[in-house]
């Protein structure tokens, strides 16, 4: 991965896919292989797979921004910017980056309204790290839209960062039994599942995402609470006078 980097980093794309084919060969459901190998094969032209990438990567992870920008593109190429699939295709990217400069650009393109949404405003509390507010969000938008697998997805990993572990325990194992390539579902499992679901969670992060990089990254921040604890700033043990002055 450090050489595929170095690869894209320095626009040698043809080494890059040389190293990418290599190990897509050897570990076939690396995510942040694919992830790469579908921006990789964007800026070679080869749209036609793309559309394909694409997809194999939301399946495994529904709320890949690169995916969704990719998919929108496409029907932006095929069908005009504000046809019926651009508008849609857009209209989900937007709100999973409401504030992202580029994708505000295509969607005014497409259709012409920045006013949130409760999807945006979901995920601009999960960006702020306000977890039972984005919950309660997904919640509302899950029981409207019980087929939006990504609003779904959303609410797990807004309840598990929120510390709601059984909950989010319970409909991780639902999420995976219908989709066994989910990895934000198996990487729950794997840490606060019984002893089969570790074992079975273990098998498939390991395939997915075997140094954990696509898991830390997923959404733009740390996946993974603390195991035990909230985290806290250090109590001023050594500061004479802080403690002097509040009485300590």
């Amino acid at each position: 991965m450090a050489v595929l980097d170095q690869h894209l980093d320095e626009g040698r794309l043809e080494a890059a896919a040389t190293v990418l084919r290599g190990l897509l060969v050897q570990r076939p459901l690396h995510l942040p292989a694919y992830e790469r190998a579908l921006s990789l094969t964007w800026q070679l032209g080869s749209f036609r797979e793309c559309e394909s990438m694409a997809l194999r990567l939301l399946n495994a992870d529904p709320l890949n921004l690169t995916a969704h920008t990719v998919l929108a593109s496409l029907a932006e190429r095929r069908t005009g910017p504000q046809s019926d699939e651009s508008v849609r295709l857009w209209q989900a990217a937007w709100h999973l980056k409401p504030l992202n400069q580029e994708i505000r650009q295509h969607w005014l393109a497409a259709q012409g309204n920045l006013e949130l949404d409760i999807p945006a405003l979901g995920f601009l509390r999960m960006y702020g790290r306000h977890w039972p507010e984005a919950a309660s969000l997904f919640a509302q938008l899950c029981e409207q839209y019980p087929e939006r697998e990504d609003w779904r997805l959303a609410w797990v990993i807004s309840l598990w960062r929120g510390y709601e572990r059984e909950e989010a325990w319970k409909m991780a194992r639902t999420l995976v039994n219908r989709n066994r390539y989910l990895l934000a579902g198996w990487h729950i499992l794997s840490v606060v599942g019984d002893q089969t679901d570790q074992a079975i969670a273990q098998t498939y992060t390991a395939m997915l995402d075997p140094d954990g990089s696509h898991t830390q990254h997923m959404l733009g921040f740390e996946f993974v609470p603390a195991g035990s604890t909230v985290p806290q700033l250090e109590a001023p043990a050594s500061n004479e006078m802080l403690r002097r002055c509040l009485y300590l």
